[in-house]
């Protein structure tokens, strides 16, 4: 009789417990089918009709919208800001975090505190930063008196009322405010080395660049490719910098991303339907894009 008590016991206990575990999540599926799910469904039906977003009356209109995010005069532009956005920010942005994160790497006073600082600009409020950042770019801001005063320009610049510097300027701002994610990333793929793997090439006489690129660039590729993957993604997704920084798309709309366009097409043109279509459009591409990053990931880790 015991052992059958105990069982049933043990079924009672797992029934608990899946039970607890539906209340736990149950709240967090139901916000993310609200959320997420339906506005989903939502926009692959508005893509369809010509909603204005106000009227109870619309008119489905098949794939004209899409005909139009084609023909739209600013799409192209505001793809291709988008693209020189994403690759600049991670290529000049990877090589920032992964030198800093070589740097803090090493064992010397103050190393924590160096990577509390560098980490701070992720706990601050992404329009706080923003804002703050656009301040120090003014023309009278911060950034033209420093360098007045080391000579290094002789009149102030309008970093966002120049075409050359505009989105430069937020790309900057946007590495600075990643360089955290970075680094705590690049640092945990350093941390998962082999001590045995380091001293055996100190045997053998690795040093420096050689021992970079032959074992420790090969080690963290993994640590590299989530970084890639996670700072494409964020990129090519970027609103707040450039809406919050240049709200009217920057000089001949150089700031101008396919966020800031669609949220433009959406509640200022209120052409939600257009607006739907070119997010669903977008989608598509990062998926596609974020597929093919993935399997080349993938390949190189396996011949790694």
């Amino acid at each position: 009789m015991k052992p059958i008590v105990a069982i049933r016991k043990s079924k009672l206990s797992f029934k608990n417990e899946m039970l607890s575990a539906l209340v736990a999540v149950v709240p967090a599926l139901i916000l993310y089918a609200v959320f997420t799910i339906c506005p989903l469904f939502l926009n692959m039906v508005y893509m369809l009709t010509d909603w204005n977003g106000m009227s109870l009356n619309y008119n489905f209109i098949g794939l004209n919208n899409f005909k139009n995010v084609f023909n739209e005069p600013l799409f192209l532009q505001a793809f291709w800001n988008t693209i020189y956005f994403a690759v600049v920010s991670m290529s000049v942005g990877t090589v920032l975090q992964l030198s800093l994160a070589l740097m803090l790497y090493r064992n010397f006073k103050g190393k924590n505190i160096a990577r509390a600082i560098f980490y701070i600009p992720l706990v601050i409020s992404a329009v706080v930063m923003s804002l703050s950042w656009r301040n120090i770019f003014q023309y009278t801001g911060y950034i033209n008196m420093i360098l007045e005063q080391l000579h290094l320009i002789k009149e102030p610049i309008d970093w966002f009322g120049n075409q050359a510097t505009a989105m430069n300027t937020i790309i900057f701002v946007n590495m600075f405010e990643s360089l955290g994610v970075g680094i705590v990333l690049i640092t945990a793929g350093l941390n998962g080395i082999p001590k045995e793997v380091n001293e055996a090439a100190d045997l053998d006489g690795a040093h420096g660049l050689a021992k970079f690129f032959r074992i420790t660039f090969p080690l963290i590729m993994p640590s590299l490719s989530v970084l890639w993957f996670m700072g494409i993604v964020g990129s090519l997704q970027i609103f707040d910098l450039p809406f919050l920084m240049t709200p009217d798309g920057g000089p001949n709309n150089s700031t101008t991303t396919i966020t800031t366009l669609i949220y433009k097409v959406l509640f200022t043109r209120n052409q939600f339907g257009l607006g739907s279509a070119m997010g669903f459009v977008f989608f598509l591409f990062i998926a596609t894009l974020s597929i093919i990053q993935l399997r080349i990931t993938r390949k190189r880790e396996v011949e790694l």
